[in-house]
């Protein structure tokens, strides 16, 4: 259905892309985030108001354009789903397919008959290609031309990496020695529930149940409240009151730095507010994966000054665990697997 929109009234016409239909329809549709464009429009310099009035101006529908999608999705197993890009090539459980088109031949052309050719990528073609297909995501981006703020306290808009390319090289010494006996069976890995990695989320604490009375709440003494406990429940984790803190992470990382294998990017230029859009990938000889990523969360350490015990706020620091989430078919649980931790500051 479409009409002309009467001018004195501010419609705002909003549709559900494909991608939300699909989230939707699976019940995990989250909406958090709101761009405006204006690529569906164009400016008219006017000599009394500046610009020429747009009210009269007709305007077609909104419509779903292969633009809409700027982050790759995955299923449950980290594979990754079908993606709009501007090349010729359609992903199919993590697999990257080459389609192409065999026309009839001359006698078969009143048919209209055509056959659809589809080859899988493999190896260094598929590593080529992967890159490629990834950087669709940032041209969608641009073709969205969201309207933005310039930002008042630098000159540039513009945002850069480096170094672009890190390295690290996988050895039976390190990063982590082997004699350290961490090789382990995926099966035998801890469980969510119990991996300190989880350990701050809200979704990960709980209390044990207790019979709350006006009674009890009323007592001066919270130590009387433990006889009142329904039951016993101990910790999931391994380890009791097993709580990872950020001094640990920076500790283990500190390791690592001094053992060559923690690398340093620097975003300059950047904007005042560095919102960043991160994903990670994994790219083996014949599938490609959407990495899990964990927020740890933001932690802002303390300085001290001198020996006289005063303390000033130190640097802030944003930790993510990026890995892969697998799940047990023995157990039918999941587990996480730590490949790297990232560490914004």
């Amino acid at each position: 259905m479409s009409g002309i929109l009467d001018k004195k009234s501010r419609v705002l016409d909003s549709i559900i892309t494909l991608e939300g239909r699909k989230q939707l329809s699976n019940g995990g549709i989250n909406i958090r985030y709101v761009t405006f464009t204006d690529g569906a429009t164009f400016y008219k310099a006017d000599m009394d108001n500046g610009s020429a009035d747009a009210t009269l101006r007709l305007y077609l529908e909104s419509c779903h354009l292969p633009q809409d999608e700027i982050t790759f999705q995955s299923d449950d197993d980290g594979k990754l789903v079908s993606f709009k890009s501007s090349l010729d090539k359609l992903i199919k459980d993590g697999k990257l397919l080459n389609t192409d088109v065999i026309l009839p031949s001359d006698s078969e052309m009143l048919s209209g008959s055509s056959i659809f050719v589809s080859t899988q990528e493999r190896g260094t073609f598929l590593q080529q290609s992967a890159e490629s297909l990834l950087t669709s995501s940032i041209d969608n981006l641009k073709k969205m031309q969201i309207i933005g703020t310039k930002d008042s306290l630098f000159d540039d808009n513009d945002f850069s990496i480096g170094s672009t390319d890190v390295e690290f090289v996988i050895t039976e010494t390190g990063p982590i020695p082997i004699d350290f006996g961490v090789i382990t069976d995926v099966r035998q890995l801890e469980n969510i529930i119990a991996d300190p990695r989880f350990s701050n989320l809200v979704n990960f604490k709980y209390l044990p149940p207790i019979n709350k009375t006006d009674e009890i709440v009323n007592k001066s003494n919270v130590d009387n409240l433990s006889k009142y406990l329904l039951g016993s429940y101990p910790a999931w984790n391994s380890i009791p009151s097993r709580v990872l803190s950020h001094r640990e992470v920076i500790n283990e990382h500190a390791y690592y730095a001094r053992n060559g294998f923690s690398k340093i990017l620097n975003f300059d230029p950047t904007s005042y507010s560095n919102n960043l859009f991160f994903q990670a990938f994994e790219v083996t000889n014949d599938t490609m994966y959407k990495l899990d990523i964990i927020d740890f969360g933001i932690n802002q350490s303390v300085v001290r000054q001198s020996e006289d015990t005063r303390f000033s706020p130190g640097p802030i620091t944003n930790i993510f665990f990026i890995g892969r989430l697998i799940t047990k078919s023995e157990t039918n649980t999941h587990s996480f697997v730590h490949l790297f931790t990232l560490i914004f500051g």
